[in-house]
């Protein structure tokens, strides 16, 4: 993409999942980004993550989810793990913040084939200098 689409692209793809992005903490360590791929409104909600972000963690141990702009955690249990082959983790909030006000927008998985020279938006929490987490961001790139 080429001047001001590509950085449009992002600000909607910013705008419409912002919310759906999850930074994941254990004992007050970052350990990355999740995202919310099913809710309802009872309160169910479900994260994938990928596997080496929670590879460390016992599957009996809570996490801290904090969604985008929220102070206070929402208490997250890995529901099941794959392995570094199939690095994807699904995790459940067992507590939801009562920050999270508004159900955040569920994700999908993207389901045809990709292919080389396509352009892509990655959504996440990235960690800074000193260990400084910001609110989501975007960074645009072309899969090779």
């Amino acid at each position: 993409m080429a001047g001001g689409v590509e950085s449009q692209w992002s600000i909607r793809v910013f705008e419409r999942f912002e919310r759906s992005v999850v930074r994941l903490n254990h004992g007050g360590v970052f350990l990355g980004t999740g995202f919310v791929v099913y809710w309802d409104e009872p309160g169910a909600c479900l994260i994938i993550t990928c596997h080496h972000v929670v590879s460390r963690v016992r599957m009996n141990q809570i996490l801290d989810a904090y969604f985008s702009g929220n102070t206070i955690p929402s208490a997250v249990s890995i529901v099941h793990r794959g392995n570094d082959i199939k690095d994807l983790a699904l995790l459940r909030v067992q507590r939801m913040s009562s920050q999270v006000t508004r159900p955040p927008v569920v994700m999908d998985f993207f389901q045809h084939p990709v292919a080389p020279g396509w352009d892509v938006v990655l959504l996440g929490y990235n960690v800074l200098r000193n260990n400084f987490i910001l609110e989501p961001s975007t960074w645009s790139g072309r899969i090779m």
